[in-house]
């Protein structure tokens, strides 16, 4: 930063920690500048997000009189960003993106130094980093407001991380698209009215001049048909056997394609039989159970260690019986026996807690041995928890035992009675003082042994839910395995059935074949005759002279009646005709298109809907978990008003902190409030999570054991993320890889001290 609000006119330069960095500072020191600071490099487009009326009220404005410091010319803040992963699409492992204002107001932008625009580092960022606004910077105030906020607002937050505007603006083009085709429908409409009026009155005209020519053409058909009494049954003949032929020919065709069809359908079935096979035999072979032999392995080497501390202890047992027997003498002289009872007391509780401790021991060594992992697995874990609170017993009463021996030590040197035995109670003392720091070695390895009992047993879950996984994935598989054998086998008894009606048919089509030679032959001396009616097209109906005869003089009574004739109104109508049907064609074009139109808008409406609801139904699952979380026993839940219709009602709070009822977030004490605000951005980051989170005191007004969760929630995020906080609480602080702290000297110039937590203890 140069030149940025109480920074001054110097450079100022912070080195964030690729994991948590915390801001730290006095109120009014400069601490949120400095979030202000990244959100303006980032492009943030709006001065009063930043806390000025406008953009040149970000620049140093310096003092007056002689010994203040003169204004900045400009403002200027520069983020260097690692890009040696190539995540930014610029072919540069390192990025510098700088933003510089001047005292006119006028902003300008640069990448790696070359002058670009706001949009383009914007475009550059979204895929790893949202802007400014965006749920990953998290400014004053922000937490509070997701709470006070109406339940629409709310919503409205589900709304944009959905991306719901991208679906109103299509349905409000479609809808406008939508009015446009229906006037252009009204217009066709009335020009199609006014052609169907024109085709109705030629249609009458139309219809006699085609009953003239069919009466015509039946006439010189009928005498046509006397020449072809003769050619008639032959042709009638060999039109059958040959339509027959066609049948046969036709039905193989479709037989083969049906079985061709049958065979592709078998041959895809055995590839993903093949497929299948392969795909179980690689799960049986999967490292499941190599995993569950290293949780194994873990828990022998847990054995060794347990050993291990179980021959301190028996070294420390002997040398306190050894003291104690001291102890015993040294008090028989002073008359103070009081508190050697009470550490034989304890002592012999200590004894009995270390025999269940033998005896769990041999327990989980004779369970380890001729066992299956999925059967010794979970009787291991059962015996690790036993493990654990046995040997947080015996931490307990070998704190006893040496607190009883400090009370001893005291009342001696209370009486002054060191007389001739002082010295042998000072080597007593001494003694002691030596077992006590042995204590405290065994001590700490029994802390170390208790974490590794509690990795062993997430190690053994784990392996129990990977192995469950895998023989399900496998039954599951070996059903569909199963069913594509049986589908396969039909397939092959289909196929076999077609060969045999194929075989069927081309017999039945030899025998038609000679039939046609022999029809053909036979059809070829009645040709000569035919040709005498060449002009003549038609089958005659009957086969009796007369009657055909009789037919052709009613004709002739029926062309007299129908004279005269416009045979001009067919052509005319049929111009007409084509004319009305393109016009409806083009009517019914624009109609479905309005259908279509329509059906996109309520796909538009559905889909809007299903990517809303999948939205909120993520968050709102990341919202119990995290309250939860970060309130133990308690619960928490996001609820929609109008669950059928989202978007027509808000988004409600409702949380149940431990020990208390179900309230609204609105009705919840500050902290209780200040809690669900932090699980509330946490469930919305979790479901859009970022390379990159600023969070400026989310923890403000939190209690000390509600700051401790928090902290360790957002050190849990900066694990895959770079965080920065503004804080001034000690639970943020310790978990931070890096502090920056923010004073102001005398002449209100901000500056920046550091300390480097990530290689600290």
């Amino acid at each position: 930063m140069r030149g940025f609000k109480s920074f001054g006119h110097e450079k100022v330069t912070l080195p964030l920690s690729s994991g948590l960095t915390a801001i730290i500072g006095p109120n009014g020191c400069g601490k949120s500048n400095v979030v202000e600071a990244l959100s303006f490099a980032l492009g943030q487009a709006s001065s009063r997000s930043l806390r000025a009326s406008r953009f040149s009220d970000l620049i140093y404005h310096g003092e007056d009189g002689e010994n203040g410091k003169k204004p900045a010319p400009f403002a200027k803040v520069s983020l260097y960003f690692e890009n040696d992963d190539g995540a930014l699409p610029i072919d540069s492992e390192r990025i510098k993106i700088t933003r510089k204002v001047k005292r006119d107001g006028k902003c300008t932008y640069r990448i790696n130094g070359k002058r670009t625009t706001r949009q383009e580092i914007v475009e550059l960022l979204s895929g790893e980093i949202s802007e400014p606004a965006g749920h990953n910077f998290i400014m004053q105030g922000d937490i509070d407001n997701f709470i006070k906020i109406s339940s629409t607002e709310r919503r409205e937050i589900i709304d944009d991380l959905a991306g719901v505007a991208e679906f109103d603006e299509k349905k409000s083009k479609t809808l406008k698209e939508l009015e446009d085709v229906k006037s252009e429908l009204r217009g066709e409409r009335g020009r199609l009215d006014e052609i169907e009026q024109q085709l109705s009155e030629l249609k009458k005209e139309r219809e006699d001049a085609l009953s003239y020519k069919k009466l015509h053409k039946d006439l010189l058909e009928k005498k046509g048909f006397l020449a072809h009494l003769r050619f008639k049954s032959h042709k009638k003949n060999l039109d059958r056997i040959r339509k027959e032929i066609k049948k046969r020919d036709r039905k193989v065709s479709e037989l083969e394609e049906r079985k061709q069809k049958i065979e592709s359908k078998k041959s895809e079935y055995e590839s993903r039989r093949s497929k299948i096979e392969e795909l179980i035999e690689e799960k049986r072979n999967s490292e499941v159970f190599s995993r569950m032999y290293e949780a194994r392995s873990r828990v022998e080497t847990l054995q060794k260690e347990l050993n291990s501390a179980r021959s301190d202890f028996e070294e420390l047992k002997s040398e306190i019986e050894k003291l104690r027997e001291k102890l015993k003498k040294t008090a028989e002289k002073n008359r103070k026996r009081g508190p050697i009872k009470e550490i034989e007391r304890l002592f012999k509780k200590f004894e009995k807690l270390h025999e269940k401790f033998d005896g769990l021991t041999g327990e989980l060594i004779s369970e380890e041995e001729g066992s299956q992992p999925e059967v010794i697995l979970p009787k291991i874990k059962q015996i690790i928890d036993k493990l654990s609170s046995v040997v947080s017993g015996l931490d307990e009463y070998l704190q006893s035992i040496l607190e009883t021996r400090e009370k001893f030590l005291g009342l001696i040197e209370d009486t002054g009675e060191m007389g001739e035995v002082g010295s042998e109670l000072q080597r007593v003392k001494s003694d002691l003082t030596a077992a006590e720091a042995r204590y405290s070695d065994v001590k700490e390895r029994i802390q170390r042994l208790k974490k590794k009992i509690k990795n062993g047993k997430n190690l053994l879950q784990e392996a129990e839910k990977v192995a469950e996984d895998v023989r399900k994935s496998i039954d599951k598989h070996g059903k569909k395995l199963k069913q594509l054998e049986a589908k396969i086998s039909d397939l092959e008894s289909k196929s076999s059935n077609l060969r045999a009606k194929v075989r069927k048919l081309q017999d039945e089509k030899q025998d038609l074949k000679l039939k046609e030679a022999t029809v053909e032959t036979e059809l070829k001396g009645a040709k000569d005759e035919k040709e005498k009616y060449k002009s003549v097209a038609g089958k005659p109906p009957e086969t009796d002279p007369k009657v055909i005869e009789k037919r052709i003089r009613k004709i002739e009574g029926k062309i007299q009646k129908l004279k005269p004739v416009n045979e001009r109104a067919i052509d005319k109508y049929e111009e007409v005709k084509e004319r009305c049907e393109s016009q409806r064609k083009h009517y019914e074009k624009i109609e479905e298109e309005k259908e279509r139109i329509q059906e996109f808008i309520d796909e538009i409406d559905q889909r809007k809907t299903e990517v809303f609801m999948e939205t909120f139904e993520e968050i709102s699952r990341n919202f119990s978990e995290i309250f939860s979380e970060l309130s133990p026993g308690g619960s928490g839940s996001l609820v929609l008003d109008n669950p059928e219709r989202p978007f027509e009602g808000g988004l409600g709070i409702e949380v149940k902190p431990s020990g208390k009822k179900l309230r609204r977030a609105i009705s919840l004490s500050g902290g209780e409030r200040a809690l669900t605000g932090v699980a509330f951005i946490f469930a919305i980051q979790r479901a859009r999570p970022s390379s990159f989170y600023v969070l400026d005191e989310i923890d403000a007004h939190l209690d000390p054991e509600n700051q401790k969760r928090v902290a360790d929630m957002v050190k849990r995020s900066a694990e895959e993320s770079q965080v920065i906080v503004v804080t001034f609480k000690d639970a943020m602080m310790s978990v931070g890889d890096r502090l920056f702290g923010v004073i102001m000297d005398e002449s209100d110039i901000s500056h920046i001290v550091s300390v480097d937590l990530e290689n600290l203890d």
